[in-house]
């Protein structure tokens, strides 16, 4: 969900306290051999105890519009290195400042589940298009915590979506709620760290991924062009996609 909606797309490119004291410095190299429990205990020697049905949450929004193997490796490289219990994909319903042009919810909810079956980790929530209203991530974020009020959110996104941080809706409560993890393919963050507010710098963590130039956009592209989609997306996508005639009409703004 970019700018104020949860996630965004990979290629371009989805809080505790007690967790953020525990992570290296945001300009700490980071190791991609550790864990961030594993570099965090070279800073801190101190034993924070935790309840033992905490749940570490990963939160990844987005149209998904098709889900991709992008959006999954982002998905696995933050449920490794941020030792995530589970990740919850949550499709956006309305996204804020841009044009309607989605495929109906229940599509893509049906690509992320046939992308996702197979891997107890993955979770495909209905959250926000079980809502009328706009998606922002902020109250997004208030309706896990009230549900899940022990757990630890970390909210996962694009680097370059990191840029837009401040235009979000509360960026300060989104802050509050989650661990910001941005997810940065080229493994440089100062370019991105510099257009945060000093204020959330701090509270933002930042994960390497290989670079893998995948979007949605170009895959619907080359969908209506007839061309190949193989390895782009999960199997089961692309068939699904094949068989539904999906997105072989040009899109417009509703």
């Amino acid at each position: 969900m970019p700018g104020s909606r949860i996630g965004h797309h990979v290629p371009i490119v989805w809080t505790e306290t007690d967790v953020a004291a525990q992570l290296p410095s945001v300009h700490d190299p980071p190791d991609p051999n550790k864990t961030w429990r594993e570099s965090a205990s070279l800073h801190d020697t101190t034993t924070h105890d935790q309840p033992e049905n905490l749940m570490r949450i990963g939160i990844f929004g987005g149209a998904f519009d098709p889900v991709h193997n992008g959006h999954l490796l982002l998905a696995e490289q933050c449920r490794e290195r941020c030792e995530l219990d589970v990740v919850w994909f949550v499709p956006t319903r309305v996204p804020p400042h841009k044009p309607n042009t989605l495929s109906p919810g229940r599509v893509r909810v049906e690509m992320l589940e046939l992308a996702t079956a197979g891997i107890p980790e993955f979770l495909v929530k209905r959250i926000e298009l079980d809502r009328d209203d706009v998606s922002w991530t902020v109250d997004t974020l208030r309706s896990i915590r009230k549900s899940n009020p022990d757990d630890e959110l970390f909210l996962l996104i694009g680097g370059d979506t990191l840029n837009d941080l401040r235009t979000w809706r509360e960026p300060e409560a989104i802050a509050d709620l989650a661990t910001i993890v941005a997810v940065n393919r080229s493994g440089i963050v100062e370019s991105e760290a510099d257009a945060v507010d000093a204020s959330l710098l701090d509270r933002v963590r930042h994960v390497t991924m290989p670079g893998v130039a995948l979007s949605a956009t170009a895959i619907r592209d080359r969908v209506r062009a007839g061309r190949s989609i193989r390895f782009l997306v999960p199997r089961a996508v692309e068939q699904l996609i094949r068989e539904r005639k999906l997105y072989a009409v040009q899109e417009t703004p509703s």
